[in-house]
């Protein structure tokens, strides 16, 4: 059986700033994973939902937004994750998030890249898209990687949200 293991990569900068630096809040938090759509005109748009992000760029401190549309179908939610941790790459060194999923998972994840290579999976908290990484391949195994470039306290902050919103 061949394991995918470095396959789920940021198309750009971190993401997460905008979610993860006002750190956990009171109450539930909800995780979801749901896939980005090309843009507004997407077939069935009013299956779509628009979520425009303020982000920071840690580089150069700059403000910029970024909008998503999102398809309301909830792929994968704070169920079936299990964890995440931050870890260095060996090549590249930067810090990356491993993640695991719960067993329920694990088939539809599976099922979820192979469909969707080359498309964008958004990483949802409280309604905030945190990170929409690329699926670059299919990811068996329950595990994989979520790349981009983060700092090391990034990398933490977002790991850091997901396993919050994932220990209900």
């Amino acid at each position: 059986m061949k394991h995918i293991k470095y396959t789920f990569v940021s198309l750009s900068a971190c993401l997460c700033i905008a979610g993860a630096v006002a750190g956990p809040t009171a109450g539930s938090k909800i995780f979801q994973m749901r896939l980005v759509a090309e843009g507004p005109e997407a077939p069935q748009s009013g299956s779509l939902e628009k979520i425009t992000v303020t982000k920071t760029n840690s580089a150069n401190g700059r403000i910029y937004q970024e909008t998503f549309y999102l398809q309301k179908a909830v792929l994968l939610d704070e169920h079936d994750l299990k964890d995440t941790k931050v870890t260095m790459n060996s090549l590249s060194h930067q810090p990356e998030i491993e993640f695991e999923l719960r067993t329920a998972g694990q088939k539809r994840f599976a099922k979820v890249t192979r469909q969707n290579i080359g498309k964008r999976l958004a990483i949802v908290i409280d309604g905030q898209v945190c990170s929409a990484p690329v699926i670059r391949s299919e990811i068996t195994g329950g595990k994989g990687q979520i790349t981009g470039s983060f700092t090391p306290q990034e990398a933490r902050e977002l790991s850091d949200k997901i396993n919050a919103a994932s220990k209900k």
